[in-house]
């Protein structure tokens, strides 16, 4: 399954959580996190990877990268394997959304 949070969902990121943002709507990853990818994840078939496509923005701050990616660990027991984060431009935002994945997946697992 493949989505672009910037095309599909016009996610203009913003915040850690909801409350952070001016106005609630998709912005933070908090609600990124719990409104778009959990109904992704929880669509997902036996085997299947959901593709996140950050194309589109550069302003994928850590905490908000934490809040999202490091919370479907935290929140949903999401395995990492399961998600793939590409950027067309900013591989780096990439590989700082898989430390956070990592990263909560080594503390709820205990090493």
């Amino acid at each position: 399954m493949y989505i672009n949070l910037v095309k599909d969902y016009e996610v203009k990121p913003f915040g850690r959580y909801c409350i952070e943002s001016s106005h609630c709507g998709h912005t933070s990853g908090e609600e990124v996190r719990d409104f778009i990818l959990k109904q992704h994840l929880d669509e997902l078939k036996d085997g299947e990877v959901l593709t996140i496509d950050l194309t589109g923005s550069n302003r994928f701050h850590l905490s908000w990268l934490e809040e999202c990616f490091g919370g479907l660990v935290r929140h949903y027991g999401v395995n990492p394997q399961v998600v793939n984060v590409i950027h067309n431009e900013c591989p780096r935002i990439v590989e700082d959304a898989y430390k956070m994945m990592e990263n909560a997946w080594r503390v709820k697992h205990g090493f």
